[in-house]
């Protein structure tokens, strides 16, 4: 499966680095194999995170 997203914003999150938000100006193509998670989101509840601040987990390898 391929998705196209139009207006995406890319965050990076790591347990060691500060978080970044990278606006996309244009549309962006993921392939199947590269999709993590796709959901509606809560626009307040996004405002209100600090993303600079923000530390997560490496997401563990998918075993088929």
């Amino acid at each position: 499966m391929n998705m196209v997203l139009k207006d995406a914003v890319e965050r990076r999150v790591s347990p060691d680095e500060p978080g970044s938000e990278e606006p996309q100006d244009s549309l962006v193509v993921l392939r199947g194999d590269t999709v993590a998670a796709v959901c509606q989101l809560d626009e307040l509840a996004d405002a209100a995170v600090s993303w600079e601040d923000a530390r997560g987990e490496a997401i563990p390898a998918v075993v088929h």
